[in-house]
């Protein structure tokens, strides 16, 4: 995996190179997204609709939120 960029690198950054960020919600697709460079990968709660087909974000809990985190944090 690529080096960890911090807080204050990317407040440094500001009005510099842009910062690209995208949402994975899961290993492979986070594996791809630190391979092509990304700097910040997004867990968002839209995984609720996306992956689990739910109608609205607040239906996803805790555990599914900390379920993911863990999953594109390996």
């Amino acid at each position: 995996m690529s080096k960890k960029i911090t807080a204050p690198e990317i407040r440094a950054r500001k009005g510099g190179p842009k910062i690209t960020v995208v949402t994975a919600y899961d290993y492979p697709g986070a594996v791809i997204a630190d391979r092509a460079g990304v700097d910040i990968i997004l867990i968002g709660d839209s995984v609720a609709n996306v992956v689990h087909g739910m109608d609205t974000t607040l239906e996803i809990g805790l555990n599914e939120m900390v379920l993911h985190t863990r999953a594109v944090r390996s």
